[in-house]
């Protein structure tokens, strides 16, 4: 095996990893009401995993219960694009309550998760 191919080696391992470090910091929601912004339509949402910072001034709790006021103003601080507390209320039921459920997995750890 040469240097060449080792490095090469190491790299497309370091970025598998880097990868998977992004995908369980970040979730993708497919909104089955796009939001219109302006001409823009926003099909798809990514969510960003919430830090200390982001929830602050929230109770954990009623973001484990789905607390519509709670996620009122945690979304639009995690959200990609940052969906506005106005869009968040003409989103339907259903994708709002698919953008507080995907949230909801990232209070947990993979090894709870995994054990579940």
């Amino acid at each position: 095996m040469t240097k060449q191919h080792i490095h090469h080696k190491e790299k497309t391992k370091a970025l598998a990893i880097m990868e998977n470090f992004e995908s369980k910091n970040k979730k993708v929601v497919i909104l089955e009401k796009p939001i219109l912004r302006g001409e823009t339509e926003i099909k798809e949402v990514e969510l960003l995993e919430p830090t200390v910072r982001a929830m602050k001034g929230l109770r954990v709790l009623d973001l484990l219960q789905m607390d519509v006021e709670s996620y009122g103003t945690l979304l639009p601080r995690i959200t990609n694009p940052s969906l506005t507390l106005a869009e968040l209320n003409e989103l339907s039921s259903a994708d709002f309550i698919a953008l507080c459920t995907e949230c909801v997995t990232f209070f947990t750890k993979e090894k709870m998760v995994m054990e579940a």
